[in-house]
């Protein structure tokens, strides 16, 4: 089992990389603390700066957070029985704005399902450009958006997709499906 695990976490780890990679010529990883000028307010083809990013988010009552002068946003959107949290930031380069939504924890090595990690990689090809991942022992969704054309409206709607995806798949992240119960 221990050998059949290594090697699901080494595929997840190669899948992984290989997103890193494809999204790498676009967009700086969502825990990059180097700061880097925003974009003015028009620029790359109506990139949304941070303020006006935080200002597209009021609507849901966001929660501001500062690290290491990287400002992301934190919103709690209701879904049918969900009330489902996103994290959101602009890239240091300003051409991304990451979404991101911790799922649930990652059961330990031996109690985790290798069946069920090979559902949520497979399920990655289906709801590409997000993508799920494991991130600090917890199974989380990201999307890279590109910060082009954007406005309050086109967020909300990007928004309510990347919030419907989650709810959608969550008979890949429940805790019961990821512990093998």
């Amino acid at each position: 089992m221990k050998f059949k695990f290594a090697s699901i976490l080494a595929t997840a780890a190669v899948a992984i990389t290989g997103l890193g990679i494809a999204f790498g010529a676009v967009a700086a990883s969502p825990s990059d603390s180097t700061a880097a000028p925003q974009p003015k307010a028009g620029a790359q083809g109506g990139g949304l700066t941070v303020a006006q990013l935080g200002d597209a988010l009021t609507p849901y009552g966001k929660n501001t957070t500062n690290n290491n002068g990287q400002t992301s946003y934190s919103i709690s959107v209701p879904s049918g029985k969900w009330k489902i949290n996103v994290i959101l930031s602009i890239s240091p380069n300003g051409q991304v704005i990451w979404m991101t939504n911790s799922l649930s924890q990652v059961p330990d090595a031996g109690k985790v399902s290798s069946a069920a990690l090979l559902n949520v990689l497979k399920k990655n090809r289906d709801i590409g450009p997000m993508f799920f991942e494991i991130w600090d022992g917890s199974l989380v969704m990201t999307y890279p958006v590109p910060n082009h054309d954007l406005n309050a409206a086109s967020m909300k709607t990007i928004v309510d997709d990347f919030v419907s995806t989650v709810v959608n798949n969550a008979s890949l992240w429940d805790p019961a499906t990821l512990g093998g119960k």
